[in-house]
């Protein structure tokens, strides 16, 4: 899944500056302490080809509407997820939220959407990691985003991939809420400008022409999906997620709608500020994997070459095991026994558990995940993957 290379243009320092100088996107750095955790993998399979997707979305696997030939490339937005960045916008929309362990214990979002039109004011947009774009680069996905670490941005050049950032489109695509930025916590604090940026799906539209960027093209399901796949294994209405000392989420099963109603901080409902709703999905994907410390000691580099997880839905919880051959190709999912694993038809939440410090996982009220050390953070084995030669 190659892309024609483009000019990276100077920064649009002149547009972005029409907003002001301190409303211009943002950046933070925090600390990170990383652990790891034992990965088991299948066999090794087949690496299989792109195609457009003509039947069905790729995020959902549900069918395509009436007349559409084939699906649009997803879009995949950097939702900022600290507490500072609460409400959120738009991310109740999303077919795909992905769920990770950025620095200091704190997790970003990566939502991911069928269509551009499904798009409303979304946000507060961030700075992208190279572990995200490992999950959205099967999908052919266009990454929205506010910048990207040294590392993300050596991925990008490395394979070429031409995206929607607000280094290089500025305010033609990525709208500041200035009422936002004038909220005062109980403390007295404003909210970080950082957390007041957003687009709307007319705006990226403009973004993606802006950069020359083709709508359409190949790409791979996010999994394989089946309207009557069925978990084999124990009851899961209750799920509880630490990722971190400092970030948690939870899920309750709503057998009525057949889908798990997402907390976030402090057990609260994880909710759209559009519109109220809070996140649900017919599937949950718990991904363990392992990760070590990049070269400057702070940013996470994330093993996603496959290990152990489950699978939840339908209220029942199933151990899987995933694998993931290359950054161009699409997980894996497999059971205990390495037959081929399809999840139900809908929308997903993955979340990748990589051992850092006070993560948990409790289910039911059974400790699965303990949050136990598992080994010493070690130097990253590579800095940046190698494409795969595919003939």
């Amino acid at each position: 899944m190659r892309k024609k290379r483009f000019l990276i243009p100077i920064l649009c320092a002149a547009v972005l500056a029409s907003c002001g100088k301190t409303d211009r996107p943002q950046q933070n750095a925090e600390d990170d302490s990383q652990q790891t955790v034992t990965a088991v993998q299948p066999t090794e399979a087949p690496i299989i080809q792109a195609k457009p997707q003509t039947t069905a979305f790729p995020l959902t696997g549900m069918p395509l509407a009436e007349g559409m030939q084939q699906a649009p490339r997803p879009i995949a937005i950097m939702v900022d997820n600290t507490r500072a960045a609460y409400p959120q916008w738009g991310i109740s929309d999303a077919q795909v939220v992905v769920e990770a362990v950025t620095e200091g214990g704190i997790t970003r979002l990566m939502c991911l959407y069928n269509e551009m039109s499904e798009i409303q004011k979304t946000g507060p947009v961030r700075s992208v990691r190279d572990m995200f774009l490992q999950i959205a680069m099967p999908l052919n996905a266009i990454p929205v985003h506010i910048g990207a670490s040294s590392f993300a941005n050596n991925f990008l050049t490395f394979y070429n991939w031409n995206t929607v950032d607000a280094i290089n489109v500025g305010v033609n695509t990525f709208d500041f809420d200035h009422d936002r930025a004038l909220v005062r916590d109980a403390a007295g604090k404003k909210i970080g400008r950082e957390h007041c940026w957003y687009v709307k799906g007319e705006s990226i539209r403009n973004g993606i022409t802006l950069r020359n960027i083709v709508p359409d093209g190949s790409m791979f399901p996010f999994v394989e999906f089946e309207q009557t796949a069925d978990p084999k294994g124990e009851a899961a209405t209750q799920i509880q997620v630490n990722y971190s000392f400092a970030s948690q989420s939870g899920f309750s099963y709503n057998a009525e709608s057949g889908v798990y109603l997402k907390t976030s901080y402090d057990n609260q409902p994880h909710t759209d500020a559009n519109n109220g709703v809070q996140l649900a999905f017919q599937n949950l994907l718990l991904l363990r994997c392992k990760s070590y410390l990049k070269p400057d000691g702070v940013h996470t580099d994330f093993n996603l070459s496959g290990g152990k997880g489950w699978w939840i839905a339908k209220g029942k919880i199933q151990p899987i095991v995933w694998k993931k051959i290359s950054p161009e190709q699409p997980i894996q999912l497999f059971d205990t026994q390495g037959n081929g694993l399809k999840i139900c038809t809908g929308k997903t939440y993955l979340g990748f558990l990589n051992g850092t410090s006070g993560e948990s996982l409790m289910v039911e009220s059974v400790q699965l995940l303990d949050g136990s050390l598992i080994e010493s953070p070690v130097p990253s084995p590579t800095q940046t993957p190698s494409p795969t030669q595919v003939p």
